[in-house]
Parts: structure tokens; sequence; C-alpha cells
């Protein structure tokens, strides 16, 4: 007998279904209701209808995190499709938990949700595919908890490279900016704080990130995919957006 997946299925119980699939390796599947009381019927399915995939949810998260400001961590099991995957670095929900949900009935995504605004005492970050299972149910039970939720088919996408990068706020996927050697960093944000007559501090802030993020941009120590990386070079190679201001020190 070998569990392979879940079938779309929605029994009584909150939580427990879809139905589990069984392959007894006799060319017979079942679907088995995952109510404790078994509340739901027993049914036998052929391979025909049973469709076999699999998602490596570690590879998976591992790449999305840079594009998407999150410090990654090897995904752990938080419930039935739902993993803790990480720790926000991006500006706005920076150091809170991050999870992933996959799931496909509308039901139980709310009951997850849930759950995890009892288990977390502070805001967190819910990231699932699709935003088709976030009712208002699940929207008023985020905001009460003061979290974020975020659609993965909203947020990425693929630019003109083939890399994978955090959509605009415009909905383009667009060209990744270019890394500037490691090498050179240092010297690059000098020669632009000299062109536009302000301080290196000015630089991270414009791009919406801290102190020590830019250092970590500075250092290599970082990916170059990374949303806080990408946000230093594209105010290094486009300058300061129009909507910034230096925040000018008092008495200068």
């Amino acid at each position: 007998m070998r569990l392979i997946e879940f079938s779309d299925h929605t029994g009584k119980q909150m939580g427990y279904c879809p139905r589990r699939i069984v392959d007894h390796l006799d060319g017979e599947y079942v679907a088995l209701c995952q109510d404790p009381h078994q509340s739901c019927e027993r049914v036998t399915l052929t391979r025909r209808d049973v469709l076999q995939q699999e998602l490596d949810v570690a590879a998976f998260t591992k790449r999305i995190a840079g594009p998407l400001g999150i410090r990654w961590q090897s995904p752990v099991v938080r419930g039935n499709g739902l993993w803790s995957v990480g720790v926000s670095e991006a500006q706005g929900t920076r150091g809170q938990p991050v999870f992933l949900a996959l799931v496909t009935d509308t039901q139980r995504f709310a009951g997850l949700v849930q759950r995890l605004v009892i288990d977390q005492d502070r805001p967190f970050v819910l990231l699932a595919p699709t935003k088709r299972r976030c009712t208002v149910e699940v929207v008023e039970l985020l905001q009460a908890r003061q979290s974020l939720f975020v659609s993965l088919e909203e947020r990425l996408g693929l630019a003109e490279s083939g890399q994978l990068v955090a959509i605009g706020e415009k909905g383009e996927a667009g060209q990744a900016t270019a890394a500037t050697p490691v090498a050179r960093r240092a010297a690059a944000a000098r020669s632009f704080a000299k062109r536009y007559k302000c301080r290196i501090k000015d630089i991270h802030e414009a791009a919406g990130v801290d102190q020590s993020d830019y250092y970590r941009w500075i250092n290599g120590t970082r990916p170059d995919d990374y949303s806080t990386c990408q946000a230093i070079e594209r105010i290094l190679a486009e300058g300061f957006p129009p909507s910034w201001r230096r925040k000018r020190p008092a008495g200068e």
C-alpha cells in the first residue's frame, strides 16, 4: 500500500479533507476520508482517475525567497498543506514569520488561516499560489492579526532573461537589473553619492532597505536576485525615484 496524493474533496470537518488517496499496488486506488470519524464514504478509483504530482517544497520556496525578500529556511510542516518557510526581510513585514499554504479547497484554506491566527500571537506573512481561496472571512482574519497575504501569481514573474523576479507595481515582470560586481560596489555607491550630492545612507533609504541589508549587498553575501539587492541596484542604475525625498538631519 502506498500513499500518493490528495483528491479534490471537501468533507464535513474542516481541515481533514480532501480525501487521501491510497495505492494498493494492484491497480486499485482508494480515496479515504481524513475525518477521524470517517464521515465520508470510501471511493474506489481507477488509474485514469488519479493524477500523481509531486512538488519539491524546499527547492520551490528557496527559489522564490530571494525575489520576495524572505530569509529562507528549510520548510517545516505546520499542518496539512502548510509550511513555515522563513522570515520576511521585506520593508513593512521585516522580522515576521512566513508561511506557505498549498491547498485546493476554499474551506480548508480558511481553516489553515484560522489556526495560524490562533497559533501566532503576532503578524505573519502568508503565501499562496493564488488569491482565489482568499474569501472575505479569510481577509478579516488576516486583518485582525495585521498579517499580509501574498498571491504568488500576482507577485512573481519571469524577466526576459528567464530569471524569476518580483513583479512591479504596474504588474509587469520586466528585466532584472544587472548586478554590480562585488569588488566595484563600494566604489559605485561612492560615485553615485558624489554625482547626486547625497549620503550613502540616502541610497539604502531610497531603496527601502536597512543598513544591514546594504552591507550584505556591498559584501555580496546575498544572492543578486534578492529583492533588497535588486532595489539598491535599481537606485544606482536609475537614480532616486520622483516620489522619494531625502530626510535632512535637524539643523541642516
